[in-house]
Parts: C-alpha cells; sequence; structure tokens
C-alpha cells in the first residue's frame, strides 16, 4: 500500500508540472478554439494515469521520481525533485529525522508512509461517498420526471437544464424554462453528448478522488470544467451561426445557477463561470489560421515536454554481487538508472543478459529483453534475496536457487552498506548500516534457533541481554555447528521483536568469529566437497547415458542412450564440482526405483575410463535426493549397476530443476 501510494504521489508531482504548462497557455492561447485547452487537460490525465513514461532529451520535467523507489529502506532518506536548492533545504529535514537508527525495530519513514497511505485511503473513502450522496439526491429529484423529445426530460423539481447519466445520459429540463432559450439550452446540451463531456467529467472527478491530497490537481479540475463549457459554448455558436451570440447570453443569464460545491456528475447548463463564458460568447470570433496552427505546435510540444521523463544518467549505477564465495558462479547484477540492468554469470559460458527492471520499494523485478526470463528479489535495504517462486521457471542456466542474497558491493552508489566494508565500534556492532550486524556469545542452542547474548557496548544490548536469533538464515552461507560459548556474528534485517527474550526472526547470515591477527574476525563455514566431486575436478564428461521409460525385466538396465553438447557436459560437471550437493544421510530416502516415473537413473563416461552412475528421486518439490557410485570399467548398456556401492546426497532446487532438464 504505501509503495503505491509513493507511486501515485510521485504521478501527482510530474502531471503538477504540466499543469502549471497549461494553465499559462490558456492565458497565452486565448483566441485559440477552446477545444484545444480541452485537449491540454486530456494530457493531464493521461500522465496521471499511465504509470510510465518514456525518455527524452526534450522533457521539461525536473525529475521523474521526486521521492526515489528506496526511499523506504535506505539509510539517508532524501527526495530528488529536479530543483537543486529545493533539495538542499528540504534533505537534511528529512534524512536527521527520519533516517532509521541501528537497532530501532521501526523505520520512521515507513512509518510517515504507512500513515500517509491511510489518510490517502481515507481520504478517497470520503470522495467517493460525497459522490454517491450527490448523485442520489439528483436521481431522487429527477425520478418523477416525464419523457418530452427523444432523451429530452422534463422535471418540476429541478431549477436548471443539465445532463445525467454516463452509459445512458439524458437531458434534464426544468418545466418552467423559458420557450425561447430552450432551443439553445438543448443544443448545448446536445454538444456536450456529441463531444462525449458527459464521460469526460465524472473521469476527470475520478482522478480527483485519487489524487486528492494534490491542490493542483484540484485546480486542474475546476479550470477542466470551465473549459468544457467554454469549448461546448463555442462549439453551438460556430453551428447556429453568430447572430444568436446575445440570445445564447441571455439564455445562460436566465438560466444560471448560485455556485456550488465541486460537482461530480451533471453537465449543468449554467452551473460554471457564467460571467466568463458570456464575455467569452459576446468576444467570439472565428480564430485565424496562424492561430489555429500555433496552438497545434504548442500542443505537440507540451505533450513532447510534459508527457516524457528527462534522460536518466546511464552512468549513475548500483551493482550487487552474489554472497557466495564459489568459483564457478558468480552471478551479479548492475542496475542503471535510465531503467536498464545487466546481469552476469562468469559461470561456465559467460552468460550475460539484458533487460529493463520495476521496483516498487519491497521488490525488484528484471525482464529480459526478449522476455524469456524474469528474475524476482525482495528488496532488504541494500540486500537482493531471489524469489524462485516469483520468478520464470527457466532459470536453471542462471545458477540461481531460492533465498540466494545479492550484497551491494564498492563501487556502487551506496558501497558503504556492503558487510565487509561497513564501519564498526568496539563491539563489533555495525554503527552506519541498514543491515545491521552484532556479534554475541551462544547462550543456548535449540533445533531451529540459538540464544546469544550481545557484545558489552553493542547497540542490540540496549535491546535486551538475551535475543533468540533464528538459524533458518537467509544468506546460501551455511551455519556454523554452534555450541554453547562459541562467539558468533549475526547479520539480519534490523528488526528485532521486543519481548524477553528479544527476538530476531530474519537473519541473514551467521558466522563463527575466531581471532586472527589479535582482532575478532568472522569465518564462512564451508563443507568440504564430495568424492564424486573430487574424482571429476581432472576429468570430463564424454557422454551422459539416460535410462527412458524400460521394458520388462531391464528394469536397471540402460535401454536407450543419449549424448549431449559440450555446454550441457560443462554445466553438470560444474555443477558436482561446486556445493550444489552436499552429503547427507536423508531421513526419508526412497531406494531407487526406476519403474517409477518420478526416479531416473544417469550414466556420466568419463575422459578417465571411469563410469559415474547417478541415482535421481525426484520429490514432489525440493530438496532432491541423489545417489553418485562409480565403476572403473567401460560402460555397458546392458549391465545391471544396482548392486554398485553408492553414497547418498542431498542436491539443492537449482541442481534438481537441471536434472529435470536433461533427462
Amino acid at each position: 500500500m504505501e509503495a503505491l501510494f509513493l507511486k501515485l504521489f510521485n504521478m501527482s508531482i510530474t502531471a503538477s508540472w504540466l499543469v502549471l504548462a497549461v494553465v499559462i497557455l490558456r492565458l497565452l492561447l486565448k483566441k485559440a478554439p477552446k477545444a484545444v485547452t480541452v485537449f491540454l487537460w486530456a494530457l493531464v490525465g493521461i500522465r496521471l494515469v499511465c504509470p510510465f513514461s518514456f525518455e527524452s532529451v526534450f522533457s521539461l520535467i525536473p525529475s521523474a521520481e521526486t521521492l526515489p523507489n528506496d526511499i523506504l529502506t535506505t539509510k539517508t532518506p532524501a527526495v530528488d525533485s529536479g530543483i537543486p536548492f529545493l533539495n538542499q533545504a528540504v534533505n537534511p529535514i528529512i534524512s536527521g529525522s527520519l533516517a532509521p537508527n541501528v537497532g530501532y525495530s521501526v523505520n520512521p519513514m515507513q512509518v510517515v508512509a504507512f500513515i500517509g497511505a491511510v489518510i490517502w485511503l481515507m481520504g478517497i473513502a470520503a470522495m467517493l461517498i460525497y459522490t454517491l450522496i450527490s448523485y442520489l439526491k439528483i436521481h431522487r429529484k429527477v425520478c418523477e420526471a416525464v419523457p418530452y423529445n427523444e432523451n429530452i426530460w422534463v422535471c418540476d423539481r429541478i431549477a436548471a437544464p443539465f445532463i445525467l447519466g454516463v452509459f445512458r445520459p439524458r437531458i434534464y429540463l426544468p418545466s418552467s424554462i423559458d420557450k425561447q432559450d430552450e432551443e439553445y439550452v438543448i443544443a448545448h446540451e446536445r454538444a456536450h453528448l456529441k463531444r462525449r463531456d458527459h464521460l469526460i467529467k465524472p473521469l476527470g472527478f475520478l482522478l480527483l478522488t485519487v489524487y486528492w491530497f494534490n491542490p493542483v490537481m484540484w485546480i486542474a479540475y475546476i479550470l477542466l470544467c470551465r473549459d468544457i463549457e467554454l469549448a461546448c459554448d463555442e462549439k453551438v455558436i460556430k453551428t447556429m451561426g453568430i447572430e444568436i451570440k446575445k440570445p445564447y447570453s441571455e439564455a445562460l443569464i436566465n438560466c444560471s445557477l448560485p455556485r456550488r460545491a465541486i460537482a461530480a456528475c451533471p453537465l449543468a447548463f449554467g452551473e460554471v463561470g457564467v460571467k466568463s463564458r458570456i464575455k467569452s460568447v459576446l468576444n467570439y470570433k472565428k480564430p485565424a489560421f496562424w492561430v489555429v496552427i500555433v496552438a497545434i505546435i504548442a500542443s505537440i510540444a507540451v505533450a513532447v515536454g510534459f508527457l516524457t521523463n528527462p534522460k536518466s544518467n546511464a552512468e549513475s549505477v548500483k551493482t550487487y554481487e552474489f554472497t557466495e564465495s564459489v568459483d564457478i558462479i558468480k552471478p551479479s547484477i548492475t542496475l542503471f538508472d535510465n531503467g536498464e540492468f545487466e546481469f552476469t554469470f562468469s559461470a561456465l559460458s559467460s552468460y550475460i543478459c539484458f533487460g529493463n527492471y520495476e521496483s516498487d520499494g519491497a521488490h525488484l523485478t528484471l525482464k529480459t529483453d526478449d522476455g524469456e526470463y524474469i528474475y524476482v528479489f525482495d528488496i532488504l535495504g541494500d540486500t537482493l534475496v531471489f524469489d524462485a517462486k516469483a520468478s520464470s521457471d527457466k532459470l536453471w542456466s542462471s545458477g540461481l536457487y531460492n533465498g540466494a542474497v545479492f550484497n551491494q558491493t564498492e563501487g556502487s552508489d551506496d558501497s558503504s552498506n556492503n558487510d565487509n566494508n561497513s564501519e564498526t565500534d568496539s563491539t563489533g556492532s555495525q554503527t552506519g548500516n541498514y543491515n545491521p550486524y552484532f556479534n554475541a556469545t551462544v547462550l543456548e542452542v535449540y533445533k531451529n534457533s540459538v540464544l546469544v547474548e550481545p557484545f558489552e557496548g553493542s547497540n542490540e544490548l540496549k535491546s535486551a541481554d538475551k535475543i533468540t536469533v533464528s538459524t533458518n538464515v537467509v544468506s546460501t552461507h551455511p551455519v556454523p555447528e554452534l555450541k554453547e560459548g562459541m562467539q558468533i556474528r549475526i547479520v539480519y534485517n534490523g528488526t528485532i521483536e521486543e519481548i524477553y527474550p528479544a527476538n530476531i526472526p530474519t537473519a541473514f547470515a551467521i558466522y563463527e568469529l575466531r581471532e586472527i591477527d589479535g582482532k575478532l574476525e568472522p569465518v564462512i563455514a564451508t563443507p568440504p566437497k564430495s568424492e564424486a566431486a573430487t574424482s571429476l575436478i581432472d576429468s570430463d564428461i564424454k557422454e551422459i547415458y539416460v535410462l527412458s521409460r524400460p521394458s520388462k525385466g531391464q528394469i536397471d538396465k540402460f535401454t536407450v542412450s543419449k549424448t549431449y553438447t559440450n555446454n550441457k557436459l560443462k554445466q553438470l560437471k560444474a555443477f558436482l564440482t561446486t556445493e550444489y550437493c552436499e552429503e547427507k544421510e536423508a531421513d526419508n530416502w526412497v531406494k531407487f526405483n526406476p519403474a517409477k516415473p518420478n526416479n531416473t537413473k544417469l550414466a556420466l563416461v568419463l575422459s578417465d575410463g571411469i563410469t559415474m552412475i547417478i541415482n535421481i528421486h525426484f520429490t514432489e518439490g525440493s530438496p532432491y535426493y541423489i545417489a553418485i557410485g562409480t565403476v572403473e570399467e567401460s560402460f555397458d548398456t546392458e549391465k545391471d549397476y544396482s548392486d554398485i556401492e553408492y553414497t547418498r546426497y542431498i542436491a539443492k532446487a537449482v541442481f534438481g530443476e537441471f536434472l529435470k532438464s536433461i533427462i
């Protein structure tokens, strides 16, 4: 809700610049056709409705995003109005009063945004209730109206003529209307219907309902209503002739209404700006050709200048790198301020993809140019966490898996937020980072959590002397084997639940602290590589044989062989020689049964003559269970390999998806 409110707030600011331009042009183009001004107001509506825009060097908007997408999560919230002196005056106040504090469970900027969003919704509700009550009052008055001619109705309970209705509009006339005025009134209201004003005005009021918090939008709506009436008056005079100017003006006076509150629906004949309308009618002259041309050129210039966004600086970037130290797969994301991204993987075939990204402050979505891949990340301060479930299903080649964490790196816009470069105090607490960490001593170890005592002097100790931390960390770094008395570092999202003991429900990583050169430094726990991985280091996979649907009596024999491209073989080797497989005894291991469709057997023929046999058991979801065995002999498709010695492993989801793709 807060992200939507901030998006609409930014859209209203950009539209406000367009409103200012239209107001100025109204004064400069007094002799131009009034329909031109209504067209300019239509451009304002487009700017308010369309959530995106093209970039142009001709854009006259100072800033396309006054409130940046990351203003709710950044450690130094600031606005970008595009006006330097305004930024210099406002940003110190915002940064000083709304910047998040390390150790606090609430971000002040997020609180302000939430309150603003709630007030905004309450305002919308009030506007809609006002519209409903107004419509019901008018509808109750005309319920006794009688048909007069075609879609014209006559009513005793109304004081002035108007149009009511959107899908089946009707013209309502007061029974007391003077017959001399009737002709001009009907011509005026029919001109409204031909111009579709009965649709334009409610649409304008609907936009006002959404953007009610911006006073400029109220000015725009009032002027829109006036310009609609002026354009309609002009159309009637052009149709009926300039000789009707005087009687038409008299009809305006006779049917005028006292100024009421902002109207949502009816198009009343004498409701808006009667004095200015009479003056416009009496002074009407057919506009000169050059005036029309100037008006058209001005409208095009306004459209180009205010419907497009200023060109962003593509050199201004943010770079995020994968937190795991994996030799083969090292994804990194580079986001450019012009809405484009570059996603690189130094794995295997140096995969690089490009495209555009969108961000609502809480989520980052990357879409490749070919539309084949969509990557969705949760934004946690200066950290991106990959959400495989929300992303496209063709991501095995990326080497990504659910929960993979990316951190901003040195050289990006806010490199100080990298865990390794953050400023720390003597206690090991982070002192200038939105994603804080702290050092602590383990008191008790539980199945899915650990109770710790923060180091003396740390900010977290101000919250509680004992904190329970979840060991189901977001990071892919393995959690070390925790023991009582161990000193550890906890990287988390800044949220501490104020209970006793206090609780940190989301931890990014937990590291063991060891004394190195007289200082306590975090050490990443890395599991040893498997024997199967070791046997592949100096060998290549020549080909893969896959057990397909077996015939009766040959359920343990390879009946069909497949040979794969070098690229596939390299990818498979990369997975097997990194930490995507870990040796583990699975509690619910199911013995391989090739007769079941969710079980598969692979034979990898290596360059050194060794054959590696892989039994795969696909479950409904991750993890995927595999068993690997080797034989130092030539591979035989007719031989039964069910009796060789296997080592059981659990394969992470990305490896399981890759295996599915090659069988």
